[in-house]
């Protein structure tokens, strides 16, 4: 059985069985450790509840490596979907869904479906499963707010927002869920890159100019911090810079560039205040003269989305950030 079917079967078995008010996040917090290494191999987290419990405490140094608000609850949270994978496995196994001895510590889960907490990373982790690619950033934007619309139907989702307390902002994605407002900035910056996935054709161009697109990442940030101040009711602002260009995610080969200060490579800390260099040409910093300031301070993490080809174009990968 392939991952989708699993997935598909998985979700019905929830719907059919329990009223959980999200069992398709149920679904991609098991696929989780699919489509990311957490140590462990999938299938081997579900032999025993020593496995799991392993294999939780494997997610929890995941998670405090990739920068999450709370590692211990969110792994706790997955713990308790695989319970629940585990006993869909078993039943399966029977060959029905006769109803069976619960697995221990479904409190997890009734936990989870109370939950407010708006989970982007989750989010991307089901679109990467539905769209491989892009083929704007138009594209993306929509896609992102389909996907975030359909997990969580309850929630208000709008698209290039302007905020009544900065009537010159227009936000990507603005998200009203629980009386919190989630404002999401993106950024999808591309290679050339010429071909067909399940049918469609895609013809992506170079966007090229790095050193530009680069300051435009930070300055998103920057924005997301100045909506903290002015939105009410914010809870988390969020930016998302999707890529298939290494030169986004790989170090500058030489010190000294012109954007040297708005490198972007895998590991980095961007905090403070961040400038052209001094022989910057004007030609290159119009519009974009003013430093990036940021209060706060952020770990760059580029987490593999997809895989289209094994050309230099071919990887696409993204950083997500919360600005909280």
């Amino acid at each position: 059985m392939d991952y989708k079917q699993l997935r598909h079967n998985f979700i019905n078995y929830l719907k059919d069985n329990y009223n959980y008010a999200r069992p398709e996040v149920m679904a991609s917090n098991v696929f989780y450790a699919w489509h990311n290494n957490i140590g462990i191999d999938f299938w081997d987290i579900f032999k025993s509840d020593e496995s799991m419990e392993r294999a939780k405490e494997l997610l929890i140094k995941q998670f405090e490596k990739t920068g999450r608000k709370n590692p211990r609850g969110h792994a706790g949270v997955h713990y308790g979907c695989w319970q629940k994978f585990q006993e869909f496995l078993i039943k399966q196994q029977d060959g029905c869904y006769a109803e069976g001895k619960d697995i221990n510590h479904a409190e997890y889960l009734d936990t989870y479906a109370d939950s407010s907490e708006f989970d982007l990373l989750t989010v991307m982790d089901n679109l990467s499963v539905k769209r491989k690619l892009f083929h704007s950033e138009a594209d993306f934007q929509f896609a992102l707010a389909w996907e975030i619309q359909t997990l969580y139907p309850e929630a208000a989702v709008r698209l290039e927002y302007c905020p009544r307390e900065a009537q010159h902002m227009h936000i990507d994605i603005v998200v009203e869920l629980d009386d919190k407002v989630y404002p999401i900035e993106l950024k999808y910056k591309t290679l050339k890159l010429d071909c067909p996935i399940e049918g469609e054709y895609y013809n992506l161009k170079s966007h090229g100019a790095q050193d530009i697109g680069k300051y435009d990442c930070l300055l998103d940030i920057q924005r997301m911090e100045q909506c903290r101040k002015i939105l009410s009711r914010f809870e988390c602002g969020f930016t998302i810079w999707l890529a298939n260009d290494p030169l986004y995610w790989m170090p500058a080969k030489k010190p000294g560039a012109m954007a040297e200060e708005f490198t972007l490579h895998e590991g980095v800390c961007k905090s403070g205040i961040m400038r052209w260099a001094a022989h910057t040409s004007a030609g290159t910093q119009k519009g974009r003269e003013e430093p990036i300031s940021l209060h706060g301070s952020y770990s760059i993490h580029w987490r593999d989305y997809s895989q289209i080809s094994e050309t230099r174009a071919g990887k696409l990968r993204y950083v997500l950030l919360s600005i909280n």
